[in-house]
């Protein structure tokens, strides 16, 4: 009699990869005051300053005037997820604004020597490349995203019959629209017809333009300037593409 014996069964348990998943919130490289980091920036504002601007605002491909503006501030913020609110650029380039172009120029910097610094120049280019390399492996530096693609206005500055209420409100209680752009991007009600709020709503839809551009149409028709955001802000919430937070994404 043949005795069977029990043929033993090796299971062998492999350990499992955990993914370790950290949520980084977007952030300046270096704070307000930290001037000791690079002392060359720190220099060349204090003894030249314009020059300071002037780069900034080349890094950013706008006009070098435009350095130091409240908007550029906002520009940067917005682009790059930054927390803040107009009302805080505003405040911190009134009271330092040297700290402030510092800040940026030691931002830019930072994000240069990581790969993730992106200005619209480089992102038409970038755009392009991503296009045509549909069959290759394209590997992606974590804390990098692909630049979106360009958005539009959908309407004109000068198309306010396209929308009475707005253009009515935007005569006769220029303040009201005022506060119901500002409340609808989450800003202080004193900064819907600013600058800085066409800058910022442009930045994060992406719409061609730039701070030069925003300021003549600000100056030289506030009210059409003001509309036109209004009615496009419409737009998107019609579309369920509008996004009131500082998330540079038009999903929330």
């Amino acid at each position: 009699r043949l005795s069977t014996m029990a043929v033993p069964t090796v299971v062998t348990l492999q350990p499992q990869a955990v993914a370790m998943v950290t949520n980084t919130k977007p952030m300046w490289q270096t704070g307000l005051m930290d001037c000791c980091t690079d002392w060359s920036v720190c220099c060349c504002g204090l003894f030249c300053f314009p020059c300071l601007a002037c780069t900034v605002a080349g890094d950013m491909n706008e006009c070098c005037l435009c350095g130091t503006s409240v908007a550029l501030r906002t520009m940067y913020r917005t682009r790059y997820n930054i927390p803040g609110s107009i009302c805080s650029d505003c405040c911190i380039s009134s009271c330092c604004l040297v700290c402030s172009v510092c800040q940026i120029k030691r931002d830019i910097n930072r994000r240069r020597a990581m790969g993730i610094f992106w200005s619209p120049s480089t992102r038409d280019t970038l755009c392009g490349a991503l296009t045509m390399a549909t069959r290759h492996v394209v590997t992606v530096q974590p804390g990098f995203s692909a630049p979106p693609q360009a958005g539009k206005w959908h309407t004109g500055l000068l198309d306010c019959m396209s929308d009475c209420g707005v253009c009515i409100c935007g005569a006769f209680c220029y303040p009201c629209l005022g506060c119901q752009v500002a409340n609808a991007m989450d800003e202080f009600c004193l900064c819907g017809g600013s600058v800085a709020m066409r800058t910022l709503y442009r930045t994060r839809y992406n719409i061609p333009g730039s701070i030069l551009g925003d300021y003549y149409s600000v100056m030289c028709c506030p009210m059409c300037a003001l509309c036109q955001l209004k009615r496009d802000i419409d737009y998107r919430r019609e579309q369920r593409t509008f996004c009131s937070g500082a998330v540079h994404s038009p999903v929330c």
